[in-house]
């Protein structure tokens, strides 16, 4: 009898951690919706990006003690979402039609970037939080090499070859996004990266210890900023949502 009870107050305690434990794995941050459904772990769903009409894409950054800002006009991405809790994303983007501001000697070229995402918190605001998507590089720290060399004959000032755009030292993520709509289903979804640089989040469910977000270019501190639209191939609603 008392074995039995032993063995019974053990199967307890293992079906009490076990609940535990997936409630707390069941509340570790926001989730994709697709078509009025969550997307559920191991599901993918393709996605393409491109800029919202009318904007561009900027990097500000330094070379060789100069402040410098790299413009693209045209950016495309293909990859996909990830269901899960968080939600994420894997893309390449690819950014072209790109430009120094100010230096028309100048061609800019971008290395296709390799990117992943997950879905997280802003930092403070009431509850809940607001949600992001905060972007690091799918291997290591780095994003992508960016070239800036002479236009055809003309002589361009500010040349470097293949200077390293990646996350930057101690920080987890290299960029932080702003995500329209939330709670809400829709066709588009819009990006915003904004040019004031967020700097943390909230990683995974809402409280949790703040992780840093930051990037660099050439080895100096970066801010990247854009609008994105993203859409899903198959032209399905979607969106985040805090659960």
């Amino acid at each position: 009898m008392l074995k039995a009870r032993v063995i019974l107050l053990a199967l307890a305690v293992v079906f009490v951690v076990s609940a535990s434990a997936s409630a707390v794995a069941q509340a570790k941050g926001p989730v994709w919706h697709v078509n009025k459904k969550v997307l559920e772990s191991k599901e993918i769903d393709e996605i393409t990006d491109g800029l919202a009409p009318g904007s561009s894409a900027k990097l500000v950054g330094t070379v060789a003690g100069l402040g410098v800002t790299i413009i693209c006009k045209t950016v495309m991405s293909h990859g996909e979402l990830i269901g899960g809790n968080p939600g994420k994303d894997k893309e390449e983007i690819r950014f072209t039609n790109c430009e120094l501001m100010g230096s028309p000697a100048c061609v800019v070229t971008v290395a296709p970037t390799h990117a992943v995402s997950e879905l997280d918190h802003a930092v403070g605001g009431t509850e809940p939080k607001k949600i992001l998507v905060d972007f690091s590089a799918e291997s290591g720290r780095l994003f992508t090499t960016i070239t800036i060399a002479n236009k055809g004959t003309e002589t361009c000032t500010t040349k470097i070859t293949n200077a390293e755009v990646k996350v930057a030292t101690g920080a987890t993520y290299g960029v932080a996004c702003e995500t329209s709509p939330e709670e809400k289903e829709a066709e588009v979804n819009v990006l915003t990266c904004p040019e004031t640089a967020i700097k943390e989040v909230e990683q995974g469910e809402q409280g949790q210890p703040k992780v840093a977000v930051g990037l660099e270019f050439a080895g100096k501190p970066a801010t990247f900023s854009a609008i994105i639209d993203v859409k899903q191939v198959s032209h399905l609603p979607f969106g985040p949502f805090q659960t």
